[in-house]
């Protein structure tokens, strides 16, 4: 059994698309920084690892913060890990979290990790250092995973403080083209020192 579910994470980590997570910059551990949120089941998209996630400003019956898809061009909470599985329907193989469907999912919010992204065209040197959005796009199903389309819209490019991610390294898609990926890193989150609340 063992070796079968670390066979099934090993196939769900080369599908998955997304915001991939490669490692902290902060050195330090990550105890803390995966936290469980609510979905309500009013949310309209369905939603995948490898997605960026926003908190909603409300919760759930139990009280725990509730989060729906991220934010284009301004602060996001983290980026989904995994979604929990649900009794209800039997849906104890599906990866994502579909829409209109109530659940929990697991979000890294660690303000110093470092995400591998596509980005939807060829970022170059220029670029490193700068803040840059993405494009929310919704999930899609690939035969049992459920897979993140969301990928840096380098049209936003800029300084803009405001922007979620920065731009920290260049990197090669699977063809070796350098810049068709990037490593990112938060920019404006919901838990940045006086980051405004959400109503």
């Amino acid at each position: 059994m063992g070796l079968f579910v670390h066979f099934y994470f090993i196939i769900l980590e080369n599908y998955m698309a997304g915001f991939k997570y490669l490692k902290s910059q902060s050195g330090g551990g990550t105890t803390g920084m995966v936290m469980s949120y609510s979905v309500d089941a009013a949310h309209a998209t369905l939603l995948a690892p490898g997605d960026a996630v926003v908190i909603t400003g409300d919760g759930d019956v139990n009280g725990v913060s509730e989060v729906d898809t991220g934010n284009a061009t301004t602060a996001n909470t983290g980026v989904i890990e995994s979604v929990d599985f649900t009794l209800a329907g039997e849906t104890l193989s599906e990866t994502g979290l579909l829409a209109s469907t109530a659940g929990t999912v697991k979000v890294c919010v660690d303000q110093f990790a470092l995400y591998e992204i596509d980005a939807d065209a060829t970022a170059v040197v220029a670029n490193v250092g700068l803040n840059v959005g993405i494009n929310v796009t919704t999930a899609t199903k690939s035969g049992g995973l459920t897979v993140s389309n969301m990928t840096a819209d380098m049209a936003t490019v800029a300084t803009t403080v405001t922007l979620p991610y920065r731009i920290v390294a260049l990197l090669e898609d699977a063809d070796g083209v350098l810049g068709n990926r990037v490593l990112v890193r938060p920019n404006a989150t919901t838990a940045s020192s006086g980051a405004v609340g959400i109503a």
